[in-house]
C-alpha cells in the first residue's frame, strides 16, 4: 500500500533527465567549437566528470535533510540559517542570470534564424518586450502554462534525438583533430555547465520514488549519465553533419541546411527546428521566472528582506506581482548592461555553484558530527574540490585580465552583498506574512 501512488525508477529518470536537458544543448556548442574546435563534444563530458561528485553529494543533502526548502534547509540544517539564506540567495542570483542567457540565445535565434532583425537593431526594446511578456505570464494562474510544458519538452528534444540517429549518415572522416585544442577543453567547461544547471531539482522526487529516498541517487546519476551521453553525442554529430567551420558560424541550430534534403524540405525541416526551440526557449524562460519567484517570496515569507510584507502580496490569481516586477527589471539590467554570452554564463555559474558548496559543506559537517563514514566524506571532499575547479575555470572565462574579471564579476558580488545586509537588518525579527 506504501507504494500506492509513487512513480518507479524509470519513470523518475525520464522526469529527471527532463528537468535537466534544457535547450543550452543547442546554443553552446558554437561558443565550444571557437574555442576547442573538433575536440569541443569533450567539454561535455569533462565538466559531466567534474559534476558527478557534486550530483551525488546534493542526492546525499536530499536524503540526510528531508524535507521542503530545498538549498535553504540543507544550509540551516546542516550549518546555520546564515548559510541557508545565503544557499538560496545566491541560488536565486545565479538563475536571474540564467534567464538572462536564455532571452539573449532567444534574441539571438530570432534574429539570426528567424527573420526578426529588429530585436537586434533595437536591443533596449526587444528586451523591455521580452522581460515584460515574461512578467505578465507570471501573473496567471500557473496551471493554464503548465499544459504546455510537456509539449515544449518533446519540442526541445526533437531535434537532438534526430542528429544522433542520424550522424552516422554523415560521417566525415577528413575532420581535423588538433592535438592543441585539447588544452582548451577546460575553457569550454564554463559553457558546459549552463547545459548540466537544473540537475539540482531533481531531489524534489526522492520521496516519491518506489523502494524509498535510497534510490534517489541511483535516479539522480542515471539521468546524469544519460544527460551527459546524450550532450556529447548530440555535439559529436552537428560537428560531422556541419564541419568546424559552419558550426563555429552558423551554430547548431543550422545542421538541417546539411542534411541534402531538397530546398522545401529543408525549409520546412529549419523552421520547424527554429519554432520549437524558440517555444522551448521561451518556456525555460519562464520556469526559470517561476522558480525565482518562489525563492525570493520563501525569504519574504520567513522576513529576511527588507519589505518582506510588501514583498508577499499577492494578485488574484496568488501570484507575487511585486516579486514578478523586480525580478524583471534585474533581468532587463543585466541583459542590456551585460552583453556578453560568456559573462553571463559564468554570473550564472558563481551563483549556483556557490549555493553548491554551501549545501556540501553542510552535508560534510553532517557526516562528520553523526560518523557515517569515510567514503561519503571522501566525496564530499572531491565535490568541494571540483566545485574549486569549476570556480576557476568560471573566473578565467569571465573576462580577458583580472581587471575585466574583476568587472564583470561585480553584478553578481553586489548582489551577494546586498542580499546579506537585508538578512542581517531583518535577522530576528519574527515572520510577518
Amino acid at each position: 500500500m506504501e507504494e500506492q501512488g509513487k512513480i518507479s525508477f524509470l519513470t523518475a529518470v525520464l522526469m529527471n533527465i527532463n528537468v535537466i536537458v534544457g535547450v543550452g544543448i543547442y546554443f553552446m556548442p558554437q561558443l565550444m567549437v571557437q574555442t576547442a574546435g573538433a575536440f569541443s563534444f569533450l567539454g561535455w563530458v569533462a565538466a559531466g566528470l567534474l559534476l558527478l561528485p557534486i550530483v551525488w553529494t546534493i542526492a546525499t543533502a536530499a536524503r540526510l535533510f528531508p524535507g521542503a526548502g530545498g538549498f535553504y534547509n540543507y544550509g540551516s540544517s546542516g550549518l546555520n540559517t546564515t548559510a541557508g539564506f545565503t544557499a538560496v540567495w545566491v541560488y536565486m542570483l545565479g538563475f536571474l542570470a540564467v534567464a538572462a542567457t536564455q532571452l539573449t540565445f532567444l534574441k539571438q535565434l530570432m534574429a539570426v534564424n528567424g527573420g526578426f532583425a529588429w530585436v537586434m537593431a533595437m536591443p533596449i526594446m526587444a528586451n523591455m518586450i521580452f522581460v515584460m511578456a515574461i512578467a505578465l505570464l507570471n501573473l496567471f494562474d500557473v496551471r493554464l502554462i503548465g499544459k504546455i510544458q510537456g509539449v515544449a519538452t518533446i519540442l526541445k528534444l526533437l531535434p537532438m534525438i534526430g542528429v544522433i540517429l542520424a550522424f552516422a549518415f554523415y560521417w566525415n572522416s577528413g575532420l581535423e583533430y588538433k592535438i592543441s585544442d585539447l588544452a582548451q577543453i577546460g575553457v569550454t567547461v564554463p559553457m558546459a555547465l549552463f547545459g548540466y544547471w537544473g540537475f539540482e531539482s531533481c531531489t524534489s522526487t526522492s520521496h516519491l520514488i518506489q523502494g524509498g529516498s535510497t534510490r534517489a541517487a541511483g535516479v539522480m546519476l542515471t539521468a546524469f549519465f544519460a544527460s551527459v551521453s546524450l550532450y556529447a553525442l548530440f555535439h559529436f554529430g552537428i560537428i560531422h553533419i556541419m564541419g568546424i567551420g559552419a558550426v563555429a558560424a552558423q551554430g547548431a541550430v543550422g545542421f538541417v541546411n546539411f542534411l541534402g534534403f531538397n530546398p522545401n524540405i529543408t525549409n520546412l525541416l529549419g523552421f520547424s527546428v527554429i519554432a520549437a526551440l524558440m517555444l522551448a526557449l521561451f518556456n525555460a524562460v519562464y520556469g526559470v521566472s517561476l522558480a525565482n519567484s518562489a525563492n525570493m517570496f520563501s525569504l519574504a515569507d520567513k522576513n529576511h528582506l527588507i519589505a518582506s510584507k510588501m514583498l508577499c502580496t499577492m494578485n488574484k490569481n496568488g501570484r507575487p506581482y511585486i516579486i514578478v516586477f523586480f525580478q524583471a527589471l534585474i533581468v532587463f539590467l543585466l541583459m542590456t548592461f551585460v552583453a556578453n554570452d560568456k559573462v553571463l554564463l559564468s554570473l550564472s555559474n558563481f551563483g549556483l555553484i556557490t549555493a553548491m558548496v554551501i549545501s556540501i559543506l553542510a552535508v560534510l559537517k553532517t557526516q562528520t558530527t553523526r560518523k557515517l563514514g569515510c567514503f561519503g566524506q571522501l566525496i564530499s571532499l572531491v565535490a568541494l574540490a571540483a566545485c574549486g575547479v569549476l570556480f576557476y575555470y568560471s573566473w578565467l572565462a569571465i573576462g580577458a585580465d583580472t581587471t575585466d574579471r574583476l568587472i564583470n564579476i561585480a553584478p553578481f558580488v553586489v548582489g551577494l552583498i546586498g542580499g546579506l545586509i537585508m538578512f542581517c537588518a531583518k535577522k530576528g525579527c519574527k515572520s510577518v506574512c
